[in-house]
């Protein structure tokens, strides 16, 4: 009898391990008995057929390990940073493959995987996507409301218009400064890491400023959230008098005025707060004013006073007291995304500005600034830069749109005074989470 019963815990105890050997095996090679809801189109989780554009390892680490999985052995540098996901399990019999897509199922040169490969973890994480960039590619019926609703309220969730920050290094002063993208015309320095928060930063302008707007080209040293700079000019990024021609006439269609000119060289001091990174404080002094070229007048009409006979610019000379008083946050999945208020060159800016914005499948770049009116007119600055133009690792890594300056012109009347095409470049992704 004790025989018979240690034999049967024997066999009880084999089989089982059996079993778990099996189930391991089965979990390593894929999960073919995944279950999906019955599909609903407003029940994202449902959905059998959609794409995830673009899917960027630095905002989720599921679309990292996807391709980990589906390319074992794969190199990190080999990792795609973005990818166009297209996933089809429309087949629920699974008498045909179904299949996910990186990058267009309709290039023969892109790669596909069947479902079945992935474990369940990436699985499910696929199915539970929720964030904005899940388009669904199922039929849809439509009603009236449609061309005003479903824009808003099917490809649009309310919870990824405003987040919080996701990084560290949205919110650490000392390593704010490191930014990947290169801006032809203002906005942040692009600012490149050696390690952490030591590295240099480089821009043309100001983060305030637009295209036409100012001569400045600068480079800085960052260290431990303090920043040592020097600037420069070059003069063909804003027109100056020609010898013999000191005025210009108003009507000429060029509007030549409400522009920063810097010095031959200029020195800049900054320091992020390292208590939180909502404020930098700075200093900027005129070193060397160099062979000056004064700014072509234009002629003031719509003002008979001396002192405003002509449109104003900003000279630069002598010292400035800078600061800044920023809030970074989410907007619309972006990076960098901030408000801030700022006193710069004895101006007053209240702006936005936002990277990789995503809305309804597309990526932009934003940038929005209201110069109060001061030493040069009020003046607000809209750019909008269209990003996802290219196919994976170009999607993200340069961006194109108009830059565009609204002001008083010498009539007195509030209208365009500079329109340029502005270009941004990314260079890398630096310490990415995971």
């Amino acid at each position: 009898m004790r025989i018979l019963i240690k034999n049967s815990v024997f066999t009880a105890i084999f089989f089982t391990f059996v079993l778990l050997l099996l189930t391991k095996a089965g979990f390593t090679q894929g999960n073919e008995n995944y279950i999906l809801k019955p599909y609903n189109p407003d029940d994202i989780t449902s959905w059998r057929h959609f794409k995830i554009e673009p899917a960027k390892t630095s905002d989720d680490s599921l679309f990292y390990f996807l391709q980990v999985e589906a390319n074992p052995g794969i190199e990190q540098r080999d990792i795609q940073e973005s990818i166009n996901l297209y996933v089809i399990l429309t087949d629920t019999t699974k008498k045909e493959r179904q299949l996910v897509f990186f990058g267009d199922p309709n290039n023969p040169q892109t790669q596909s995987f069947e479902f079945r490969v992935f474990s369940k973890r990436l699985q499910d994480g696929l199915l539970n996507y929720t964030r904005a960039n899940k388009i669904n590619l199922a039929p849809s019926k439509y009603n009236y409301a449609s061309p005003i609703l479903d824009v808003f309220f099917r490809k649009v969730k309310v919870k990824e218009l405003i987040a919080p920050v996701k990084t560290p290094r949205e919110i650490t002063a000392n390593i704010y400064y490191v930014n990947p993208y290169l801006s032809c015309f203002g906005g942040e320095p692009v600012g490149i890491p050696i390690k952490q928060s030591f590295g240099f930063s480089f821009a043309q302008g100001t983060p305030f400023t637009g295209a036409l707007e100012t001569d400045m080209i600068g480079a800085n040293f960052h260290l431990l959230g303090l920043s040592v700079g020097i600037t420069t000019r070059l003069k063909e990024l804003v027109r100056v008098r020609n010898q013999g021609h000191e005025t210009e006439d108003p009507n000429s269609g060029l509007m030549n005025f409400n522009n920063v000119f810097s010095p031959k060289i200029g020195m800049q001091v900054s320091y992020a707060i390292p208590l939180f990174n909502i404020l930098t404080v700075g200093y900027y002094s005129v070193i060397d004013t160099g062979d000056w070229d004064p700014p072509v007048k234009v002629r003031n009409q719509a003002s008979t006073d001396i002192n405003n006979y002509y449109m104003p610019n900003l000279v630069l000379h002598g010292s400035y007291f800078n600061w800044e008083v920023k809030y970074p946050f989410r907007c619309l999945s972006s990076t960098r995304a901030k408000i801030y208020f700022a006193r710069h060159f004895y101006e007053n800016h209240i702006g936005f500005s936002g990277r990789e914005m995503q809305f309804s499948g597309s990526v932009f770049d934003m940038r929005l600034d209201a110069t109060l009116a001061g030493t040069r007119n009020f003046q607000f600055l809209f750019e909008a830069l269209v990003s996802n133009i290219g196919e994976m690792f170009s999607l993200y890594s340069f961006a194109l749109g108009p830059t565009i300056r609204l002001s008083k012109n010498p009539s007195g009347q509030f209208t365009v005074t500079s329109v340029l095409v502005n270009a941004r470049f990314k260079l890398g992704d630096y310490f990415t989470e995971r």
